[in-house]
C-alpha cells in the first residue's frame, strides 16, 4: 500500500539580470537552506509554498512564478531497503523559460537517489513507545513530516525507528540527538513527493540584505 507525502521548496529571487539574488536562510542548526516544508492534508502544493515562505522568512509579497518540476522518492515505509526507481526514469525538474506555465506541479518524476534506503518521513505527529505496544511508555514526540530511520522490521504493526538530529555547521555533520522508539508502521510515508516553484519578490521596495525572523516560533 502507498503512503504519501509531500513537501514544497521555494527558489526565491529578487532582481533582474546579474543582480538577481536568490533567498537562502541560515539554520541554527541544519546548514544553509530556502524556505521549504510539509504539504498540509488537503492543501494544494502551490499555497503550501506560499505559507512555507511565510511562516519561514516573514515575506508576505513573495508570488509564484511558475512550478519547476516535481520529484518522487521511494522511502523505508514498510521495509529497510525500498524498491529501485528505473535509472533511466530519474529526471532533475525543468527550469526553462516557460513564464506563463501553471503554478500547479507537473508530472512526478524520479529522483536522485539522494535517501539513504532506510529512511522515511513520518505521516503524522506520534509518539515513540518503549515497546510495540500502545499501553506502552511514551519515549518522544515526533511531529509530521520529521525524517526517521527504520531500525528492523515490523513486529505486530508497529516500526522500530530511530529519530537524529544533526548539527550542520560543522564538517563532517555530527549526531546531537538519537531517540529510539517504536510507531504504528502506517505511520510511516512509503513515497515523498518534492515540489520546486520559482517566486518572485516585487522590484521594489528591496528587502534588506540579511534579517532575522523567528520560524515557526521554534529558531531564528
Amino acid at each position: 500500500m502507498t503512503r504519501d507525502l509531500a513537501k514544497v521548496a521555494a527558489l526565491i529571487t529578487h532582481g533582474t539580470g546579474a543582480s538577481r539574488r536568490l533567498l537562502v536562510f541560515e539554520h541554527p542548526s541544519g546548514g544553509i537552506q530556502v524556505p521549504a516544508g510539509s504539504v498540509e492534508p488537503g492543501e494544494d502544493p502551490a499555497a503550501a509554498v506560499l505559507r512555507e515562505v511565510h511562516e519561514e522568512s516573514g515575506l508576505t509579497t513573495a508570488q509564484i512564478v511558475r512550478a519547476l518540476g516535481s520529484w518522487i522518492h521511494v522511502l523505508a515505509g514498510d521495509s529497510i531497503t525500498p524498491s529501485a526507481l528505473t535509472p533511466s526514469a530519474r529526471q532533475t525538474p525543468g527550469v526553462g523559460d516557460a513564464a506563463h506555465a501553471p503554478a500547479r506541479p507537473g508530472p512526478l518524476r524520479a529522483a536522485p537517489d539522494e535517501i539513504a534506503g532506510d529512511e522515511t518521513v513520518m505521516l503524522r505527529a506520534e509518539s515513540f513507545r518503549a515497546a510495540p505496544d500502545p499501553s506502552a511508555p511514551d519515549v518522544f514526540a515526533i511531529l509530521r513530516g520529521w525524517w526517521v530511520r527504520r531500525t528492523g522490521p515490523n513486529v505486530d504493526g508497529w516500526a522500530p525507528v530511530a529519530y537524529q538530529d544533526y548539527d550542520h555547521s560543522v564538517e563532517p555533520p555530527t549526531i546531537t540527538l538519537r531517540v529510539e522508539g517504536w510507531v504504528p508502521a502506517d505511520a510511516l510515508a512509503t513515497r515523498l513527493a518534492r515540489h520546486f516553484y520559482h517566486l518572485a519578490l516585487p522590484l521594489e521596495p528591496t528587502p534588506a540584505a540579511t534579517w532575522e525572523h523567528l520560524a515557526e516560533d521554534r529558531y531564528l
